[in-house]
């Protein structure tokens, strides 16, 4: 079974990470505040705040906790898929090569 972490369980990553256990992955998400995840039923997961100082020591800490193989970050897929679509509408945006280094 793939245990997947889905970073930011908003409005994109709540239902992706639902979608994901009914197909059977083990799927945890994560919230930036406490209460943010207390919201959320149904759904296993951490507090994981990005814009904290220590965020990457906390991030890697619970993926290792879990067990994590795969983590998605359902916004940044939103917004480089938004992103190329611009571009290729001729709108002004990050590069495709910039969307990669993200």
């Amino acid at each position: 079974m793939t245990k997947i972490a889905v970073i930011g369980a908003g409005w994109l990553g709540e239902p992706l990470a639902r979608a994901l256990n009914a197909k059977n992955h083990s799927c945890v998400v994560t919230r930036r505040t406490q209460e943010g995840l207390n919201s959320i039923e149904g759904l296993s997961g951490f507090v994981a705040n990005l814009s904290d100082t220590d965020a990457e020591n906390n991030l890697t800490a619970h993926l290792t906790k879990h067990n994590i193989h795969t983590v998605i970050d359902p916004f940044l897929q939103a917004f480089a898929k938004e992103m190329e679509r611009s571009m290729r509408n001729g709108g002004k945006g990050l590069s495709k090569h910039h969307l990669r280094q993200a």
